[in-house]
């Protein structure tokens, strides 16, 4: 059961970033194949939680708005997590609305660059 929740969970955040890439990222074309660069924080931020729904985000969808309009803001600077003491970075993380603890470890793990939408992101997206 666990294994086809998680087979399900990817499948559904690959598609919510697939259809935010192409709805709001740039088209990008790599000899014959067609793919879209993720949408910027500035673009999420303006189109709102009803929209992020309706591509696809379901619940995240109000987290991912409020996170991106933190960086589109200017409110949280990524590029300064890079290096911070890890308590000033847990602490910027975890004051986002729906960032707790647990993901905000596992992003000073992996990308603090890229940290607050790499929920929904992928390296690339296809159409």
């Amino acid at each position: 059961r666990a294994s086809r929740l998680a087979i399900w969970l990817s499948s559904a955040l690959r598609r919510a970033a697939t259809a935010l890439a192409g709805t709001f990222g740039d088209p990008v074309q790599l000899a014959d194949i067609r793919r879209h660069t993720f949408a910027t924080p500035a673009a999420l931020a303006d189109a709102g939680e009803l929209r992020l729904r309706e591509l696809g985000c379901g619940f995240r969808a109000p987290y991912l708005a409020g996170a991106a309009q933190a960086v589109a803001s200017g409110e949280l600077r990524l590029d300064d997590l890079r290096g911070a003491p890890y308590a000033d970075v847990m602490s910027q993380l975890t004051a986002i609305h729906g960032v707790g603890t647990d993901y905000a470890w596992t992003v000073v793990e992996s990308s603090p660059t890229h940290a607050v939408l790499e929920f929904v992101s992928h390296e690339f997206n296809s159409d």
